[in-house]
């Protein structure tokens, strides 16, 4: 067989194998299509629970009628968060744990599905509450709110968060409503600070997208150098490097 057919033979091999490896490829994951009725969702990666406080310390919630619940008050479902009570700092957290190293860029979407309670009444006095939450995205975040509007356009529609990590194995992405807003204050004679949490019911939508390391060209796992040298006459020289 003479040598160039050789060479052809052995790249055509090697680039099928590339193909084959799936290299190049990113993996998405997405809250809603990997929930699941357990704790690590369909593939393990995600845990629906609380945070303590911005920061502060993760526990995962039960489940109970779709909703992952928790005892501060927060609920975590697949497209759906509650935060805890203004007075109780609890956030309802959304975990990822990246299952390898590698670079991972999140997407975390959120508004406000309370639109039409405001403003809500307290002893004949109207509470034009500060309506909604702060969304987090680890340490990046946005703001959901209305003030006393009711029909605020920057709340009730989805706000974008994206993020770009680089994570070890076991590294962790937080999704987070903060009830940062959900307070408010009746005026008159029974003016107060009210801490009901009724105005911050969030939809959500959360995607992890693993990006593919760029790399050289390999066979087998290892990197491959396809070098041919034609002498005069009739063969040549192959050489493989690894």
């Amino acid at each position: 067989m003479g040598a160039m057919r050789s060479i052809q033979m052995i790249a055509s091999v090697a680039a099928g194998m590339w193909v084959a490896s799936g290299a190049g490829a990113s993996v998405i994951y997405s809250a809603a299509s990997d929930f699941n009725a357990t704790q690590g969702g369909t593939n393990g990666l995600w845990q629906y629970g609380q945070l303590s406080g911005v920061g502060g310390v993760f526990a995962q919630g039960t489940l109970s009628g779709g909703l992952f619940s928790t005892t501060g008050g927060a609920s975590v479902g697949a497209s759906y968060m509650h935060s805890g009570g203004y007075f109780t700092g609890v956030l309802a957290n959304l975990r990822f744990t990246a299952p390898t190293a590698g670079t991972y860029v999140a997407t975390f979407q959120a508004k406000l599905t309370d639109p039409g309670n405001n403003p809500y009444v307290v002893s004949g006095y109207p509470d034009y509450r500060r309506d909604g939450v702060r969304m987090w995205l680890n340490g990046t975040f946005a703001d959901l709110q209305t003030w006393d509007q009711a029909t605020s356009a920057q709340s009730f529609q989805y706000r974008t968060v994206t993020t770009t990590l680089a994570l070890s194995a076991g590294q962790s992405i937080d999704f987070a409503i903060d009830p940062n807003g959900a307070r408010g204050f009746a005026y008159g004679a029974q003016a107060s600070y009210v801490g009901y949490n009724i105005y911050d019911s969030t939809a959500y939508t959360a995607t992890v997208e693993l990006i593919p390391s760029p790399g050289a060209f390999c066979l087998g796992g290892a990197g491959v150098l396809i070098t041919g040298r034609r002498r005069s006459g009739k063969h040549a020289d192959v050489t493989l490097q690894a």
